[in-house]
């Protein structure tokens, strides 16, 4: 009887146990100690722009050091060395969008007059 008592604890206890740890250390640890694919510490794409649907511009840092690539059908060329001090003499964006502004398209303000205002939360 004591064997079918242990059989129990195993089965109804420590399994469910061993399956909360196993999972606590996929869900929880195992990430912290991983870097996510394509990671880097050392290399950054600043900036990218699409000349075409299959030729772009990248501002590329890596470490202190900045380049200006061109990626096209299977092939990356530099463009220029921009340095190390590139980042200081660059000018700040002036807006960040179309729609910074505050200023809508009048079309979208007639579309606008159709929907209830949004309530702020």
């Amino acid at each position: 009887m004591e064997e079918v008592n242990y059989a129990f604890f195993r089965l109804f206890i420590a399994f469910p146990i061993v399956i909360l740890l196993i999972y606590g250390v996929l869900r929880y640890l195992l990430p912290r100690f991983m870097q996510p694919a394509g990671y880097s510490k050392n290399i950054k794409i600043l900036e990218s722009a699409a000349l075409n649907p299959r030729t772009h511009l990248y501002i590329v840092q890596i470490k202190n050091h900045y380049l200006l690539l061109a990626s096209s059908s299977g092939e990356v060329r530099l463009l220029k060395d921009l340095g190390e001090t590139w980042r200081e003499g660059s000018p700040e964006p002036e807006h960040d969008g179309p729609l910074s502004s505050g200023k809508r398209h009048p079309f979208l303000e007639k579309i606008a007059g159709f929907f209830p205002p949004r309530r702020d939360r």
